[in-house]
């Protein structure tokens, strides 16, 4: 791989992770059509650095959000522990956040025993095409119909400019590494 063609990968990765688009769906196209090897298997320290500079620069960028979310996290494990269940007060929604992400979690223990089966599919563009389009298609409808179908403004998933990482995170964490449902578009990212 070339210099360029890192620094273009950089630039591809750094616009692609706060929208609501998968980076890594759109990394792998980019390879194929620009026949270049498929990076996620032979140079794994690129990846990882790939992806570990974005997340620097989504905490960065989200510090103040994660460290209320972390925050919330532990007030709600001594309210849990303290009082039980507070009744009908509103969560916070920070705290609220963490427990859709933990919610969101939760398909970990689906994906892990096909982890092998989801981690093949990865490596096919044909599959990676059709999830992103998928995932294209799950993006408009949602959007339409939490508008009830009305357009105003920006769409939907970019009025919350910030859920972006959470999104990231919570959606299909079930990864296995970077070649995951949820680096591919398969989750709705």
């Amino acid at each position: 791989m070339t210099y360029w063609m890192s620094i273009l990968m950089g630039i591809l990765q750094g616009i692609a992770e706060f929208l609501p688009i998968s980076s890594s769906g759109h990394l792998a196209l980019f390879q194929h059509f620009f026949a270049m090897e498929n990076v996620e298997e032979s140079q794994m320290f690129f990846t990882v650095l790939l992806h570990f500079s974005t997340l620097i620069a989504v905490c960065v960028y989200y510090w103040q959000d994660i460290i209320d979310m972390i925050r919330e996290f532990f007030l709600g494990i001594r309210d849990l522990a303290s009082r039980g269940r507070r009744g009908r007060e509103k969560l916070p929604p920070a705290r609220r956040l963490v427990l859709l992400i933990i919610v969101a979690t939760l398909p970990l223990f689906v994906v892990l025993p096909i982890k092998d089966l989801v981690e093949g599919a990865m490596s096919n563009v044909t599959f990676v095409s059709f999830a992103l389009l998928a995932t294209g298609f799950i993006l408009f409808f949602s959007d339409r119909m939490a508008r009830g179908g009305k357009r105003s403004g920006l769409p939907l998933c970019w009025t919350p400019f910030w859920w972006a990482a959470p999104r990231r995170w919570a959606p299909c964490p079930a990864s296995p590494g970077p070649a995951s449902p949820s680096r591919r578009g398969c989750c709705g990212l």
